[in-house]
């Protein structure tokens, strides 16, 4: 059987590389949606945006471009809501932020 600190103490020690894969994508994103899907989170993150017509008489309209999908397993969810609310405390310490979502209709 494991000892289970043992594992962890083995497990700290061993040192991380941390490297981005060739494909590695950076966006910015307005919001998120998504669920649970049976064995699986899915976050599909999109960016809002206005787009106008020719006329300047013209509504625009508002577009929601998915832009990536990310598939966490539950434990990976658990750890990422953990650091989401540590750096939101963060967010929250500064005076100037103000928590206001943009509404699309």
């Amino acid at each position: 059987m494991v000892n289970r600190k043992e594992d962890d103490k083995n497990r700290a020690q061993v040192p991380l590389k941390v490297k981005y894969s060739e494909d590695f994508k950076r966006i910015y994103a307005t919001g998120a949606i998504g669920g649970f899907h049976r064995y699986d989170l899915r976050i599909a993150f999109f960016t809002d945006y206005l787009v106008y017509g020719e006329n300047l008489s013209d509504k625009p309209s508002a577009v929601r471009e998915i832009k990536v999908e990310v598939i966490l397993s539950p434990l990976a969810a658990v750890e990422l809501k953990k650091w989401l609310d540590m750096q939101i405390q963060n967010i929250e310490k500064m005076e100037s932020v103000k928590s206001k979502s943009p509404t699309v209709v």
